[in-house]
C-alpha cells in the first residue's frame, strides 16, 4: 500500500500548546509533495481560517474544513455539503429565543452572522477569517447555502443550548459539543472521515481503487511531524 494522503486534526495533534505549527513543517509538507503525498489539515474551522494558517505553503495543501462540510484543494472546493435550507432556518429561529446564545452559518465564501456581542465577536473571530455581519441572518441563510451552523453560548454550550437542539433536530442533523462555548450544526453522516474519502477520490487516478491509499493514524502523523524539526530549510 502507498500512502497518498495524511489528514490530520488541527488543535491537539498538529498544533502545539501554544497553537504554532512545529518547526520545519513547511518543508516537510513540501518533502511529501515531492513523493506523491499530500497533506490536509482537518478541523472544524472555517476553510479561511485553515488557509491563513499556513502562509507560503497554503496554496499547496488540501483542506478538510467546517468538521467536513467543506473540502478544499487549495483554493479550489472540491465539496460542499449543505443543510437542508428548512433546518438552517430552524436552526437560527431557535437561537434567537434562547438567551445568550448567538448563531453563524457557514457559507461558501464566508460565514454571516447578526448579533455583535462583544464576547461573541472575539471568540468567532478566532475560527472565521472571512466573515460579515449582516442585518438579518434568517433572510441571508435562505440566499445562500449553508454547510455548518455553530451556536455560541459562553461556558454553558453543553447545558444552555445543547438540550434544545437535540430535542429538535436529533433525528434530523448531527448536533455536537464543541468545548465549553460552541455547538455544531452539520448534515446527517457527515464527518471529517467522510471527508477524506472525498479527497482520496480527488488524489487517485480515476482508474485506481481508493481502498489501496493507506492514511496514517493519528500515531503516525505525531511521528511524521516529531520528524519535521529534522527537515533543512
Amino acid at each position: 500500500m502507498s500512502i497518498k494522503l495524511i489528514a490530520a486534526d488541527m488543535d491537539g495533534t498538529l498544533l502545539s500548546s501554544r497553537k504554532q505549527l512545529p518547526k520545519g513543517f513547511f518543508p516537510l509538507v513540501r518533502t511529501l509533495k515531492k513523493i506523491g503525498v499530500r497533506f490536509a489539515p482537518a478541523s472544524g474551522r472555517q476553510y479561511y481560517n485553515l488557509y491563513e494558517q499556513f502562509g507560503e505553503i497554503a496554496d499547496e495543501l488540501m483542506y478538510i474544513s467546517e468538521n467536513g462540510g467543506m473540502v478544499c484543494d487549495g483554493r479550489e472546493i472540491v465539496s460542499f455539503e449543505a443543510m437542508p435550507q428548512q433546518l438552517v432556518c430552524a436552526a437560527v429561529e431557535l437561537a434567537r429565543g434562547l438567551p445568550n446564545v448567538h448563531a453563524i452559518a457557514s457559507m461558501r465564501d464566508g460565514a454571516a452572522y447578526e448579533d455583535d456581542d462583544p464576547v461573541f465577536v472575539e471568540n468567532m473571530a478566532m475560527y472565521y477569517a472571512r466573515r460579515k455581519k449582516v442585518p438579518d441572518l434568517l433572510e441571508a441563510v435562505q440566499q445562500e447555502p449553508v454547510c455548518k451552523v455553530a451556536l455560541f453560548c459562553k461556558n454553558a454550550a453543553e447545558t444552555n443550548v445543547l438540550p434544545y437542539y437535540r430535542q429538535m433536530f436529533d433525528d434530523k442533523l448531527q448536533v455536537a459539543l464543541s468545548g465549553a462555548d460552541w455547538v455544531d450544526l452539520m448534515r446527517l453522516g457527515l464527518s471529517k472521515g467522510v471527508a477524506v474519502g472525498v479527497l482520496l477520490i480527488d488524489t487517485e487516478p480515476t482508474n485506481q481503487q481508493t481502498e489501496k491509499v493507506d492514511i496514517t493514524t493519528t500515531t503516525a502523523i505525531r511521528m511524521i511531524l516529531d520528524q519535521a524539526a529534522t527537515v533543512e530549510e
